[in-house]
């Protein structure tokens, strides 16, 4: 049974929702231009005046009384189709699989996990993950339908892809985009950024591949919904230089959006522990100064680009500054256990889909 496989068994937590413990929400202050600023976390406003520290607990933090973004189904559901890959991600964190586990999913567990997960009414996202998930496309496709037929909400189930584009071709890129699907594909920055953390097989070029598959969503809806997605190191970040390459490629109109992620710093797979830094809170914290002035450095290459009234994109500012100007308040940036759930292929059930992955 899927839920009894269920490591964290959450998926009587998913059904009955989720309820915040009392918290006390922070206020940060900080000054811009000779200006006090204070920034509400919890309530996603900015005002002017000076700061006091530590607020109220917030009334959306009561145990009584959920967060209105706060979830009781599966809004957004993780299917991991497979843990193969056909790259050797340096970074990748399915590396960490264990002897004996399932390495894809069957189409048993697949129907199973959306027959106990899908929410009886409201919207539902369905993401297919890995590895790569292309690897099990007939399984996809399948699911696709599936899907289709047993979701009772309005309208239809989203579909959201992250693959590494280099097993795109003419009649998958039909199919997602004739089925509305988001797309997030895996490139890192210029070919030598990509080709180090993301290696393949003897003699082929992730990059170029990755590139090939890109460009078959020229002209096609699917561009307008992809995502270029870059993942870095504390060892190499220069994200600006990851910037601009990727704003070449939306010039192109192959992809419409960027994010530009790190890698969790605190266990980074480009340091280990070294002399000097045998705590990792403290590397981390090093690591995270480091992040701060990239991406204040990236910010500056987005304004430049809005200035000559140019396509500009950063998912992690864009999100952020949408909260501010619409005023959405969000009780973490983390959706684990909020709506939020991950199937393993062998039908564990995750709150993260890097628990199960």
């Amino acid at each position: 049974m899927i839920a009894e496989r269920s490591p964290l068994n959450i998926a009587d937590k998913i059904k009955a929702g989720v309820r915040f413990k009392p918290a006390r929400r922070e206020v940060l202050s900080f000054q811009v231009g000779g200006k006090d600023l204070q920034y509400d976390a919890n309530a996603m406003t900015l005002t002017t005046g000076h700061g006091t520290g530590p607020a109220e607990p917030s009334s959306c933090f009561r145990p009584d009384f959920p967060h209105p973004g706060v979830r009781d189904h599966a809004g957004y559901l993780v299917l991991c189709l497979t843990r193969a890959c056909n790259l050797r991600c340096e970074y990748c964190f399915a590396r960490s699989l264990k002897a004996g586990q399932a390495t894809r999913m069957t189409s048993d567990t697949a129907r199973r996990a959306l027959e106990l997960l899908l929410p009886p009414q409201g919207p539902v996202t369905i993401a297919f993950f890995g590895g790569e998930p292309l690897l099990e496309w007939d399984l996809l496709t399948e699911t696709v339908e599936f899907a289709k037929h047993v979701y009772r909400g309005p309208g239809r189930p989203g579909f959201h892809l992250t693959t590494n584009g280099t097993l795109l071709d003419p009649g998958k890129v039909a199919f997602l985009d004739r089925e509305g699907f988001d797309l997030i594909v895996s490139l890192d920055g210029p070919k030598e950024m990509h080709n180090r953390s993301r290696r393949a097989g003897q003699g082929v070029d992730s990059y170029e591949a990755t590139l090939n598959g890109l460009r078959l969503l020229k002209g096609q809806r699917l561009a307008t919904r992809t995502t270029l997605r870059g993942t870095f190191m504390a060892c190499d970040m220069r994200l600006r230089d990851r910037l601009d390459h990727h704003h070449r490629l939306l010039d192109e109109a192959i992809a419409a959006h960027v994010s530009l992620e790190p890698v969790n710093l605190m266990e980074s797979a480009c340091r280990g522990v070294r002399p000097g830094h045998e705590s990792s809170f403290e590397a981390a914290a090093t690591d995270w100064a480091k992040v701060e002035g990239e991406y204040g450095r990236a910010a500056e290459f987005l304004r430049d680009r809005i200035r000559q009234r140019r396509a500009a994109s950063l998912e992690q500012v864009v999100r952020f500054v949408r909260r501010l100007a619409f005023r959405q308040a969000a009780c973490c940036e983390c959706e684990a256990g909020n709506g939020y759930a991950s199937v393993a292929p062998d039908g564990s059930i995750y709150a993260c889909h890097r628990e199960g992955a």
